[in-house]
């Protein structure tokens, strides 16, 4: 499985581009870097809409994953080792925020003010978090994704609070997407993902 994970793909395009186009290898890992986004993004729409299409909740499910595949393209995040497991996590995630929220949850106004406020916080504080990607940006790349992902934490307050685009539902799987996302970006998340690694991966593969 491993062969087809996004990553793997990714380097044996990158690896071809530079070979047809040997003046691109320079941005070889940019150019990786940018297929694996891409796979994984398309793969991960696809399942979801998949399941979502099975419970009838594509709509609400779209917003969870375009919010927070936003915010996680902008804001960076703690990841497993596998995609494999990454995909099962957020897909899972999303369909429980989307499932539970359509037929049983109900959150106020205050409560999603704090969790925004919580996300503000979190993200002015640690974004980005970068992993395998961490030499490819320099200061000044870094603190323009903080802001921008702060800037896009703003413009859902202004459309979730002020303007009220959306419905309460939908306001709330927005906010559980954001604040999941946030909670990505903690130490003690981080740790959480390292120690579940260290327990499901095989020594051999570690």
């Amino acid at each position: 499985m491993k062969n087809w994970s996004p990553n793997k793909i990714s380097v044996s395009l990158s690896d071809l581009v530079v070979k047809e186009i040997p003046q691109y290898y320079s941005v070889k890992d940019e150019i990786r870097y940018g297929f694996e986004w891409i796979l994984a993004i398309v793969f991960q729409i696809f399942l979801i809409l998949a399941l979502a299409s099975i419970f009838h909740v594509i709509r609400e499910s779209l917003y969870c994953l375009i919010v927070g595949c936003t915010l996680r393209i902008i804001g960076g995040g703690a990841h497993f080792k596998s995609y494999f497991k990454c995909a099962i996590y957020s897909t899972g995630l999303i369909l429980l925020i989307v499932l539970s929220t359509v037929h049983y949850l109900s959150l106020s106004k205050n409560i999603l003010m704090i969790m925004a406020l919580f996300s503000i916080i979190v993200f002015a504080l640690y974004a980005p978090v970068l992993h395998k990607t961490k030499h490819l940006f320099t200061d000044k790349k870094k603190l323009t994704f903080k802001l921008l992902s702060l800037m896009l934490i703003m413009v859902i307050i202004f459309l979730t609070f002020i303007f009220k685009v959306f419905d309460e539902k939908t306001a709330v799987i927005i906010w559980f997407a954001v604040f999941f996302q946030a909670l990505s970006l903690s130490k003690t998340f981080h740790f959480l993902i390292v120690w579940f690694d260290e327990k499901t991966t095989p020594k051999k593969e570690r």
